[in-house]
Protein backbone atom coordinates (compact mmCIF):
# COMPACT_ATOMS: atom_id res chain seq x y z
CA UNK A 1 0.00 0.00 0.00
CA UNK A 2 1.24 3.48 -1.05
CA UNK A 3 -0.67 7.00 -0.80
CA UNK A 4 -2.03 8.16 -3.76
CA UNK A 5 -2.49 11.57 -5.37
CA UNK A 6 -5.40 12.33 -2.64
CA UNK A 7 -2.98 10.48 0.13
CA UNK A 8 -5.38 7.77 0.83
CA UNK A 9 -4.00 4.32 0.86
CA UNK A 10 -4.28 2.02 -2.39
CA UNK A 11 -2.62 -1.03 -3.75
CA UNK A 12 0.72 0.30 -5.86
CA UNK A 13 1.86 -2.42 -8.55
CA UNK A 14 5.54 -3.18 -7.65
CA UNK A 15 5.55 -1.14 -4.47
CA UNK A 16 6.18 -4.08 -2.27
CA UNK A 17 7.99 -6.08 -4.50
CA UNK A 18 10.40 -2.82 -4.90
CA UNK A 19 10.63 -3.01 -1.19
CA UNK A 20 11.23 -6.63 -0.50
CA UNK A 21 14.40 -6.42 -2.53
CA UNK A 22 15.50 -3.41 -1.20
CA UNK A 23 15.70 -4.86 2.41
CA UNK A 24 19.29 -6.06 3.71
CA UNK A 25 17.89 -8.13 6.52
CA UNK A 26 16.06 -10.50 3.81
CA UNK A 27 19.73 -10.81 2.34
CA UNK A 28 21.11 -11.68 6.06
CA UNK A 29 22.84 -14.63 6.59
CA UNK A 30 20.73 -17.33 7.46
CA UNK A 31 17.58 -15.77 6.00
CA UNK A 32 16.31 -18.07 2.77
CA UNK A 33 16.30 -17.51 -0.93
CA UNK A 34 13.55 -16.20 -2.11
CA UNK A 35 11.13 -14.87 -5.60
CA UNK A 36 8.68 -12.90 -5.53
CA UNK A 37 5.14 -13.40 -7.38
CA UNK A 38 3.02 -10.70 -7.89
CA UNK A 39 -0.49 -10.23 -9.19
CA UNK A 40 -1.10 -8.19 -12.10
CA UNK A 41 -4.22 -6.64 -10.48
CA UNK A 42 -3.60 -5.69 -6.77
CA UNK A 43 -6.89 -5.85 -5.03
CA UNK A 44 -7.61 -4.16 -1.66
CA UNK A 45 -8.32 -7.35 0.74
CA UNK A 46 -12.03 -6.03 1.69
CA UNK A 47 -12.71 -6.56 -1.77
CA UNK A 48 -11.15 -10.57 -1.93
CA UNK A 49 -13.13 -13.66 -1.76
CA UNK A 50 -13.54 -17.11 -3.04
CA UNK A 51 -11.89 -16.74 -6.19
CA UNK A 52 -9.10 -15.15 -4.96
CA UNK A 53 -8.80 -18.18 -2.50
CA UNK A 54 -8.81 -20.25 -5.62
CA UNK A 55 -6.06 -18.30 -7.11
CA UNK A 56 -3.78 -18.44 -4.45
CA UNK A 57 -4.10 -21.93 -3.92
CA UNK A 58 -3.88 -23.04 -7.85
CA UNK A 59 -0.29 -20.66 -7.90
CA UNK A 60 0.98 -22.48 -4.78
CA UNK A 61 0.22 -25.72 -5.98
CA UNK A 62 1.67 -24.54 -9.67
CA UNK A 63 4.91 -24.05 -7.42
CA UNK A 64 4.46 -26.66 -4.72
CA UNK A 65 7.62 -28.56 -5.50
CA UNK A 66 10.02 -25.83 -6.10
CA UNK A 67 9.23 -24.34 -2.94
CA UNK A 68 10.10 -25.14 1.14
CA UNK A 69 7.66 -22.99 2.21
CA UNK A 70 5.54 -19.84 1.13
CA UNK A 71 5.10 -16.40 2.24
CA UNK A 72 1.77 -14.35 1.58
CA UNK A 73 1.48 -10.52 1.44
CA UNK A 74 -1.86 -9.72 2.16
CA UNK A 75 -4.26 -6.96 3.07
CA UNK A 76 -5.25 -7.43 6.96
CA UNK A 77 -8.91 -6.30 6.26
CA UNK A 78 -9.77 -10.09 5.16
CA UNK A 79 -6.57 -11.81 5.67
CA UNK A 80 -7.97 -14.21 8.62
CA UNK A 81 -10.37 -15.24 6.15
CA UNK A 82 -7.92 -16.06 3.02
CA UNK A 83 -6.06 -18.18 6.05
CA UNK A 84 -8.84 -20.16 7.02
CA UNK A 85 -9.73 -20.89 3.40
CA UNK A 86 -6.48 -22.09 2.05
CA UNK A 87 -6.14 -24.11 5.55
CA UNK A 88 -8.95 -26.21 3.84
CA UNK A 89 -8.07 -25.65 0.22
CA UNK A 90 -4.57 -26.99 0.89
CA UNK A 91 -5.29 -30.63 1.81
CA UNK A 92 -2.08 -32.30 2.91
CA UNK A 93 0.05 -29.48 2.92
CA UNK A 94 3.77 -30.66 4.17
CA UNK A 95 4.83 -26.58 4.20
CA UNK A 96 4.31 -24.13 5.97
CA UNK A 97 1.96 -21.33 4.30
CA UNK A 98 2.47 -18.15 6.39
CA UNK A 99 0.11 -15.05 5.81
CA UNK A 100 1.38 -11.83 7.15
CA UNK A 101 0.41 -8.30 6.37
CA UNK A 102 0.55 -4.42 8.15
CA UNK A 103 -1.64 -2.32 10.00
CA UNK A 104 1.22 0.20 9.44
CA UNK A 105 2.24 -0.21 5.61
CA UNK A 106 5.80 0.76 4.47
CA UNK A 107 4.92 4.06 3.04
CA UNK A 108 5.39 5.19 6.50
CA UNK A 109 8.27 6.29 8.39
CA UNK A 110 7.27 3.66 11.74
CA UNK A 111 5.38 0.69 10.28
CA UNK A 112 4.92 -3.52 10.97
CA UNK A 113 5.41 -4.07 7.80
CA UNK A 114 9.19 -4.77 7.79
CA UNK A 115 9.83 -6.75 10.92
CA UNK A 116 6.67 -9.11 10.00
CA UNK A 117 7.91 -9.50 6.35
CA UNK A 118 10.75 -10.73 7.90
CA UNK A 119 9.56 -13.08 10.68
CA UNK A 120 7.31 -13.80 8.51
CA UNK A 121 9.67 -15.20 5.58
CA UNK A 122 11.89 -17.14 8.68
CA UNK A 123 8.59 -18.99 9.51
CA UNK A 124 7.80 -19.65 5.90
CA UNK A 125 11.60 -21.32 5.93
CA UNK A 126 10.65 -23.50 8.74
CA UNK A 127 10.73 -27.24 8.81
CA UNK A 128 8.87 -27.75 11.50
CA UNK A 129 5.44 -26.24 10.29
CA UNK A 130 3.34 -27.98 7.90
CA UNK A 131 0.31 -25.71 7.95
CA UNK A 132 -1.28 -22.61 7.12
CA UNK A 133 -0.38 -19.86 9.83
CA UNK A 134 -0.80 -16.37 10.04
CA UNK A 135 1.84 -14.24 12.01
CA UNK A 136 1.11 -10.71 13.41
CA UNK A 137 3.39 -8.35 15.20
CA UNK A 138 4.56 -11.16 17.87
CA UNK A 139 2.33 -14.05 17.39
CA UNK A 140 2.14 -17.34 14.82
CA UNK A 141 -1.45 -18.53 14.92
CA UNK A 142 -2.95 -21.30 13.18
CA UNK A 143 -4.77 -19.72 9.88
CA UNK A 144 -8.18 -21.53 10.94
CA UNK A 145 -8.20 -19.51 14.40
CA UNK A 146 -7.25 -16.24 14.19
CA UNK A 147 -9.40 -12.99 14.36
CA UNK A 148 -9.26 -9.69 13.71
CA UNK A 149 -10.38 -8.36 17.13
CA UNK A 150 -8.53 -4.64 17.20
CA UNK A 151 -6.82 -1.92 15.17
CA UNK A 152 -3.96 -1.81 16.14
CA UNK A 153 -0.16 -3.35 15.94
CA UNK A 154 -1.15 -6.89 17.58
CA UNK A 155 -4.20 -6.44 15.70
CA UNK A 156 -5.36 -10.77 15.15
CA UNK A 157 -5.73 -13.39 17.68
CA UNK A 158 -6.33 -16.76 19.14
CA UNK A 159 -8.84 -16.62 21.28
CA UNK A 160 -9.77 -20.49 21.63
CA UNK A 161 -6.06 -21.94 20.80
CA UNK A 162 -2.89 -21.16 22.15
CA UNK A 163 -0.10 -19.53 19.59
CA UNK A 164 1.84 -21.63 17.89
CA UNK A 165 5.05 -19.58 18.73
CA UNK A 166 5.52 -16.20 20.14
CA UNK A 167 8.15 -14.27 19.57
CA UNK A 168 10.68 -13.76 22.86
CA UNK A 169 13.38 -11.41 22.56
CA UNK A 170 15.87 -11.96 19.32
CA UNK A 171 14.12 -15.54 19.19
CA UNK A 172 10.83 -17.36 17.74
CA UNK A 173 10.01 -21.06 19.32
CA UNK A 174 7.65 -22.68 18.48
CA UNK A 175 5.52 -24.98 20.30
CA UNK A 176 5.69 -28.04 18.76
CA UNK A 177 2.77 -29.79 21.10
CA UNK A 178 0.30 -27.71 19.42
CA UNK A 179 1.92 -28.38 15.40
CA UNK A 180 -0.43 -30.16 13.09
CA UNK A 181 1.46 -33.35 12.30
CA UNK A 182 3.32 -34.02 8.57
CA UNK A 183 0.20 -35.46 6.82
CA UNK A 184 0.66 -39.33 5.71
CA UNK A 185 -1.47 -38.94 1.99
CA UNK A 186 -0.11 -36.84 -0.93
CA UNK A 187 -0.68 -33.02 -1.82
CA UNK A 188 -4.43 -32.58 -2.57
CA UNK A 189 -4.94 -29.20 -3.02
CA UNK A 190 -8.58 -27.59 -3.83
CA UNK A 191 -7.86 -25.11 -6.58
CA UNK A 192 -11.48 -24.12 -7.28
CA UNK A 193 -14.81 -23.74 -5.20
CA UNK A 194 -18.41 -24.31 -6.81
CA UNK A 195 -20.58 -21.73 -6.23
CA UNK A 196 -22.12 -21.95 -2.78
CA UNK A 197 -24.50 -19.28 -0.62
CA UNK A 198 -23.12 -19.01 3.08
CA UNK A 199 -24.84 -16.43 5.32
CA UNK A 200 -23.50 -15.49 8.47
CA UNK A 201 -26.58 -13.73 10.89
CA UNK A 202 -26.27 -12.64 14.13
CA UNK A 203 -29.12 -13.03 16.56
CA UNK A 204 -29.42 -9.53 18.60
CA UNK A 205 -32.35 -7.67 20.41
CA UNK A 206 -35.20 -6.78 18.65
CA UNK A 207 -34.48 -9.89 16.05
CA UNK A 208 -37.84 -10.39 13.74
CA UNK A 209 -38.15 -13.82 14.09
CA UNK A 210 -41.68 -13.48 11.91
CA UNK A 211 -40.18 -11.71 9.23
CA UNK A 212 -37.12 -14.29 9.06
CA UNK A 213 -39.52 -17.31 8.77
CA UNK A 214 -40.93 -15.20 5.89
CA UNK A 215 -37.31 -15.12 4.48
CA UNK A 216 -36.06 -18.46 4.61
CA UNK A 217 -39.63 -19.86 3.10
CA UNK A 218 -38.85 -17.74 0.17
CA UNK A 219 -35.35 -18.23 -0.26
CA UNK A 220 -34.50 -21.75 1.02
CA UNK A 221 -33.21 -24.69 -1.10
CA UNK A 222 -36.33 -26.00 -1.18
CA UNK A 223 -38.38 -23.07 -2.63
CA UNK A 224 -35.69 -21.49 -4.71
CA UNK A 225 -34.81 -22.97 -8.27
CA UNK A 226 -31.49 -22.17 -9.16
CA UNK A 227 -32.61 -21.75 -12.51
CA UNK A 228 -35.56 -19.97 -11.84
CA UNK A 229 -35.97 -15.93 -12.89
CA UNK A 230 -36.40 -13.79 -9.87
CA UNK A 231 -39.01 -10.71 -10.00
CA UNK A 232 -37.40 -7.06 -10.88
CA UNK A 233 -35.81 -6.57 -8.20
CA UNK A 234 -31.86 -6.26 -9.00
CA UNK A 235 -30.05 -9.69 -8.92
CA UNK A 236 -26.78 -10.20 -6.64
CA UNK A 237 -24.92 -13.58 -6.00
CA UNK A 238 -25.40 -12.85 -1.98
CA UNK A 239 -28.55 -12.56 -0.41
CA UNK A 240 -29.10 -9.22 1.91
CA UNK A 241 -33.03 -9.30 3.75
CA UNK A 242 -32.34 -6.30 5.35
CA UNK A 243 -32.37 -2.61 4.09
CA UNK A 244 -29.12 -1.09 2.58
CA UNK A 245 -27.89 0.89 5.81
CA UNK A 246 -28.15 -1.65 7.86
CA UNK A 247 -26.24 -4.62 5.62
CA UNK A 248 -22.81 -5.61 6.15
CA UNK A 249 -21.68 -7.64 3.14
CA UNK A 250 -17.99 -9.39 3.26
CA UNK A 251 -16.00 -11.48 0.02
CA UNK A 252 -17.51 -15.02 2.05
CA UNK A 253 -21.17 -14.27 1.66
CA UNK A 254 -23.79 -12.32 3.40
CA UNK A 255 -23.31 -10.89 7.15
CA UNK A 256 -26.66 -9.29 8.11
CA UNK A 257 -27.45 -7.78 11.48
CA UNK A 258 -31.50 -8.03 11.50
CA UNK A 259 -32.07 -4.34 13.35
CA UNK A 260 -34.81 -3.81 15.93
CA UNK A 261 -37.77 -2.62 14.41
CA UNK A 262 -37.09 -4.58 11.07
CA UNK A 263 -40.39 -4.63 9.01
CA UNK A 264 -41.80 -6.18 5.68
CA UNK A 265 -41.27 -3.00 3.97
CA UNK A 266 -37.32 -3.15 4.29
CA UNK A 267 -36.29 -3.77 0.73
CA UNK A 268 -34.97 -7.33 -0.15
CA UNK A 269 -32.20 -8.17 -2.81
CA UNK A 270 -33.42 -11.35 -4.66
CA UNK A 271 -31.07 -13.60 -5.81
CA UNK A 272 -31.17 -16.96 -8.24
CA UNK A 273 -29.20 -18.60 -5.75
CA UNK A 274 -30.93 -20.53 -2.71
CA UNK A 275 -29.18 -20.56 0.36
CA UNK A 276 -27.21 -23.60 1.54
CA UNK A 277 -26.04 -22.88 4.38
CA UNK A 278 -27.16 -19.82 7.92
CA UNK A 279 -24.49 -19.74 11.09
CA UNK A 280 -26.66 -18.33 13.70
CA UNK A 281 -24.20 -16.14 16.04
CA UNK A 282 -26.18 -16.34 19.54
CA UNK A 283 -24.96 -14.60 22.36
CA UNK A 284 -25.43 -15.80 26.48
CA UNK A 285 -25.06 -18.77 27.84
CA UNK A 286 -28.81 -19.64 28.39
CA UNK A 287 -32.64 -18.95 27.03
CA UNK A 288 -35.67 -18.62 29.23
CA UNK A 289 -38.04 -21.26 27.97
CA UNK A 290 -40.37 -19.06 26.44
CA UNK A 291 -37.88 -16.88 24.40
CA UNK A 292 -36.34 -19.99 23.89
CA UNK A 293 -39.04 -21.64 22.08
CA UNK A 294 -40.58 -18.37 20.08
CA UNK A 295 -37.00 -17.05 18.57
CA UNK A 296 -34.52 -19.91 18.36
CA UNK A 297 -36.76 -23.06 17.63
CA UNK A 298 -39.03 -20.93 15.54
CA UNK A 299 -36.30 -20.08 13.84
CA UNK A 300 -34.14 -23.16 13.14
CA UNK A 301 -36.38 -25.40 12.64
CA UNK A 302 -37.71 -23.13 9.82
CA UNK A 303 -34.74 -22.96 8.68
CA UNK A 304 -34.22 -27.05 8.28
CA UNK A 305 -38.12 -26.93 6.90
CA UNK A 306 -36.58 -24.84 4.29
CA UNK A 307 -33.56 -27.27 3.07
CA UNK A 308 -31.03 -24.92 4.86
CA UNK A 309 -27.94 -26.53 6.45
CA UNK A 310 -28.46 -24.75 10.15
CA UNK A 311 -24.97 -23.92 12.01
CA UNK A 312 -25.25 -22.48 15.51
CA UNK A 313 -22.22 -20.46 17.12
CA UNK A 314 -20.76 -18.38 19.86
CA UNK A 315 -21.29 -14.71 18.92
CA UNK A 316 -18.78 -13.94 21.53
CA UNK A 317 -16.00 -15.26 19.82
CA UNK A 318 -13.70 -16.02 23.16
CA UNK A 319 -15.06 -19.75 24.60
CA UNK A 320 -17.67 -21.99 23.22
CA UNK A 321 -21.55 -23.04 23.64
CA UNK A 322 -21.77 -24.45 27.01
CA UNK A 323 -23.76 -27.72 27.63
CA UNK A 324 -26.80 -27.02 28.91
CA UNK A 325 -27.26 -24.45 26.50
CA UNK A 326 -26.27 -27.02 23.86
CA UNK A 327 -28.82 -29.36 25.00
CA UNK A 328 -31.65 -26.65 24.82
CA UNK A 329 -30.71 -25.73 21.05
CA UNK A 330 -30.46 -29.83 19.97
CA UNK A 331 -33.97 -30.27 22.03
CA UNK A 332 -35.23 -27.40 20.27
CA UNK A 333 -33.94 -28.10 16.98
CA UNK A 334 -32.38 -31.75 16.67
CA UNK A 335 -30.90 -30.72 13.28
CA UNK A 336 -29.05 -28.10 14.22
CA UNK A 337 -25.15 -28.43 13.98
CA UNK A 338 -23.17 -26.52 16.97
CA UNK A 339 -19.75 -26.12 16.30
CA UNK A 340 -18.52 -25.87 19.55
CA UNK A 341 -15.63 -23.84 19.70
CA UNK A 342 -14.56 -23.02 15.91
CA UNK A 343 -14.82 -18.76 15.25
CA UNK A 344 -17.74 -17.56 12.98
CA UNK A 345 -15.00 -16.24 10.32
CA UNK A 346 -13.68 -19.89 9.98
CA UNK A 347 -17.49 -21.47 10.23
CA UNK A 348 -18.60 -19.65 7.34
CA UNK A 349 -15.13 -20.47 5.09
CA UNK A 350 -15.13 -23.72 6.28
CA UNK A 351 -19.00 -24.22 4.95
CA UNK A 352 -17.96 -22.59 1.94
CA UNK A 353 -15.29 -25.02 1.09
CA UNK A 354 -17.61 -28.57 1.65
CA UNK A 355 -20.11 -26.79 -0.30
CA UNK A 356 -17.77 -25.68 -2.93
CA UNK A 357 -16.26 -29.32 -2.98
CA UNK A 358 -20.01 -30.44 -4.31
CA UNK A 359 -20.70 -32.29 -0.70
CA UNK A 360 -24.39 -33.00 -0.05
CA UNK A 361 -26.21 -31.17 2.73
CA UNK A 362 -25.62 -34.42 5.28
CA UNK A 363 -21.96 -34.51 4.46
CA UNK A 364 -21.54 -30.85 4.94
CA UNK A 365 -22.89 -31.78 8.39
CA UNK A 366 -21.31 -34.13 9.24
CA UNK A 367 -17.78 -32.18 9.02
CA UNK A 368 -18.72 -28.41 10.27
CA UNK A 369 -18.56 -29.90 13.87
CA UNK A 370 -15.73 -32.20 13.44
CA UNK A 371 -11.96 -30.89 13.56
CA UNK A 372 -10.41 -31.03 9.61
CA UNK A 373 -7.36 -28.47 10.23
CA UNK A 374 -7.33 -28.55 13.84
CA UNK A 375 -10.09 -25.83 13.89
CA UNK A 376 -12.09 -26.66 16.80
CA UNK A 377 -11.39 -27.88 19.80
Amino acid sequence: MAPNANGALEPVKGYLTDKMREMPELKAKGMPKFEILEYETLKDSSDMGPADWGQMCEDITKNYYDYDGFLVCHGTDTMHYSAAALSFMLENLAKPVIFTGAMVPFAEPYNDARRNIIVGMMFAASDQLCEVCLFCNDVLIRGCRAVKGRQTLNAFESPNFPPLAIMSGDKFELNLPLLLRQPTGSFSPAKKLKASNVVSLVVMPGFDEVEFVKFVKAFGKKNVSSSSEQSAAPTTSETKPVSSSDAKSGPLGTKDVIPVGSTTSAPVVYTKRPIDCIIFEVSGLSFSEAHAQRMIGNVLRSSVAAGIVVIVSNHDYRGAIRLPYARQIRKLCPDAVLIHDMTSETAVVKAKYLFGRGYSAETVKKWMPLSMRGELT
